[in-house]
């Protein structure tokens, strides 16, 4: 009887070979990376939405305001071509934020051991400072503006807005 149970699970596993423990152990590992890389992209989606929900906002914010003083030189009829000309690249400017991606990096993590590279999202700053006058000198890529040892005046302009 032994010998006949033996015999049946010999054929059992080569009727069925995916019902063997260790293919269970190997589904399982499947399904369980599975529901991580989900949880990753559900994750990284939000973050995403999140990011361009705010941009959306500032856009439709400076939109607003656009609006506002278009609408003051209109009733005032205080406006000029040049008036006319910074409004329209203000709203070309404006349209570009709202469909570029530019400011939004994609990025993976560089473990070299991992089957799967975990994605992440973040925002990128593109508020930076360009051009100085004076003793100052602009560091870490132009995030930040040092002031020297001197007491003369100085200053330093950029793009974007500060705090």
């Amino acid at each position: 009887t032994n010998h006949d149970q033996l015999q049946q699970t010999i054929v059992e596993q080569e009727a069925q070979p995916n019902c063997h423990p260790l293919i269970q152990k190997i589904n399982e590992w499947e399904q369980e990376s599975i529901n991580k890389i989900h949880r990753a992209a559900d994750d990284a989606r939000k973050q995403l939405l999140t990011i361009l929900a705010t941009q959306r906002s500032k856009v439709s914010n400076d939109l607003t305001h656009l609006i506002q003083e278009l609408s003051e030189a209109r009733n005032q009829d205080d406006y000029v071509e040049i008036d006319l000309k910074e409004w329209m690249k203000r709203l070309s400017e404006l349209q570009k934020d709202l469909n570029a991606a530019q400011s939004i990096d994609f990025g993976t993590d560089n473990n070299d051991s991992a089957l799967i590279s975990k994605i992440s999202i973040k925002e990128i700053s593109t508020d930076f400072f360009s051009r100085i006058i004076g003793d100052i000198q602009i560091i870490e890529n132009g995030r930040v503006v040092v002031h020297g040892q001197t007491y003369q005046n100085a200053a330093a302009c950029g793009t974007g807005e500060y705090s």
